[in-house]
């Protein structure tokens, strides 16, 4: 089984990183296990205590109304921003219904996260709110930290370049909620690469998510939801067709797949710019115009997908953290990062900065792996909807289609990183009490949890979690 990850070099043009044999990555796994056995105890804690807040959310309120289930906003109390930015986020806290104290994360460490839950957001509190939007970057509050959180709410980020900018994010989501009639039409928008295979013959995975996973989405908009889809597929899916489909068009919902651009030998600056910008189906050439779509795309001054949805799904289209979570298993992954720290990607910042632009973005961050919604023992099997490894992907499609908030849509893959972090730090610790001997067998199955359940982990979500789309009737 070949660990394969999407994802292109800006500087060589290549595959950000040749696919791994499992066996490899299964070893290297088991061997690294002793030094990162607190790591992974560590989250494990963490989880159970999640777990066993979760189940309280479900008894009386309406998940799926921010003013019944709660909604709050959490900061690092020490952020230098912090009174800025509460002040800007006003416009949308009153469209919340919120006017209570923030939560605050002041860089607990993830052996206290259990206690910080316990502390901040005890299940004995019946008043806890389910959104908890997080004011400012992944310095103040850590990425891993936001993927912690969401398994026990729904949970979003804005980190905007200055508090004017959170203002007209603000401003933007109550100004849509509020219209008469919505903005956008109904209509979803699909692009999906595919590169077909290489010269060994071998499939590039933007092949897969073409088929087998922007397809049956897509297909399922349509028959299921009844909503119109616009496709931009395979050698549909250049640079043109995706700028002119983007300007013209006023979609609810935006879903794209392919591969996510990867800078590493580049400047910091130019990685926070460049990284996460789409690879599209035009050969690569020396003008970045001619073949990625990223945050210089966005117009500045004209509407641009008004009160959509967008969800990429591509390498680094969320943010880069500066050590990947592979990193310290195999140490080519970390030198295909190579960040020197953690930062959110400029197109999903551009387009939530933009004052007539989306409500809402969900991207991956770090590596984005064929696991993630595709057996690569059996290929071709994860084409329905309802697979186990696309459903979380298909719940999310339903929900937002259903005009439910996006963090309650995007709760099954949350709950997948759960359930499979759990498996994980069990089955290290039957190896450790050497109940289980890690043959070739269990070794792929060990590969498989964890590259599924670290895949699922990095799917987060960029502005108000309760954020949702706006249909006319059919």
């Amino acid at each position: 089984m070949l660990v394969t990850p999407f994802g292109i070099n800006y500087t060589t043009r290549e595959i950000l990183l040749e696919p791994l044999q499992d066996t490899e990555l299964g070893q290297a796994l088991l061997d690294a296990y002793a030094s990162n056995r607190a790591d992974l105890a560590d989250l494990g804690k963490a989880q159970r205590g999640a777990t066993a807040r979760g189940e309280q959310q479900r008894a009386t309120r309406d998940l799926g109304d921010p003013r019944s289930a709660g909604w709050t906003v959490l900061l690092n109390q020490k952020d230098p921003n912090r009174a800025a930015l509460l002040e800007a986020i006003q416009p949308l806290a009153k469209q919340r219904g919120w006017n209570g104290e923030p939560l605050y994360y002041n860089g607990e460490k993830p052996y206290e996260w259990y206690d910080w839950v316990n502390n901040n957001y005890s299940p004995l509190n019946a008043e806890r709110p389910f959104y908890i939007l997080i004011l400012g970057g992944p310095k103040q509050t850590p990425f891993l930290f936001q993927s912690f959180l969401a398994t026990v709410a729904a949970v979003g980020r804005l980190d905007l370049d200055t508090p004017d900018d959170v203002r007209a994010y603000a401003e933007k989501i109550a100004r849509f909620e509020k219209a008469d009639a919505p903005l956008n039409k109904r209509q979803a928008i699909f692009f999906a690469t595919n590169h077909g295979k290489n010269a060994q013959g071998v499939y590039d995975p933007t092949y897969y998510s073409h088929y087998h996973l922007a397809a049956p989405l897509a297909q399922q908009a349509q028959d299921t939801h009844k909503v119109p889809v616009k496709t931009l597929f395979a050698q549909d899916a250049t640079k043109a067709n995706l700028a002119a489909a983007l300007q013209d068009a006023q979609p609810a919902l935006v879903f794209t797949a392919s591969h996510g651009l990867g800078a590493p030998n580049e400047t910091l600056e130019r990685q926070m710019l460049l990284n996460g910008a789409l690879v599209c189906q035009d050969a690569p050439s020396a003008d970045d115009d001619a073949w990625l779509f990223g945050a210089w795309d966005v117009p500045t001054k004209k509407a641009f997908l008004e009160g959509a949805l967008f969800f990429q799904f591509a390498c680094f289209g969320y943010g880069t953290p500066a050590q990947s979570d592979f990193a310290h298993w195999d140490a080519r992954v970390g030198r295909a990062v190579n960040a020197k720290q953690d930062f959110v990607a400029a197109l999903p910042k551009k387009l939530l900065a933009h004052p007539r632009g989306p409500i809402g973005f969900v991207g991956h961050l770090d590596i984005a792996l064929l696991h993630g919604f595709e057996d690569p023992n059996d290929p071709g099997t994860a084409q329905d909807p309802w697979h186990v490894r696309v459903s979380p992907f298909s719940n999310a499609m339903r929900l937002l289609l259903q005009v439910n908030p996006v963090g309650l849509a995007l709760r099954a893959m949350n709950e997948r990183y759960n359930q499979l972090n759990q498996n994980l730090t069990t089955f290290f610790d039957k190896v450790q009490r050497r109940e289980i001997k890690a043959d070739a067998k269990l070794q792929s199955i060990l590969v498989d949890t964890f590259l599924s359940r670290s895949d699922a982990q990095n799917y987060l979500i960029f502005g108000d979690p309760a954020a949702h789309a706006r249909l006319p009737d059919s």
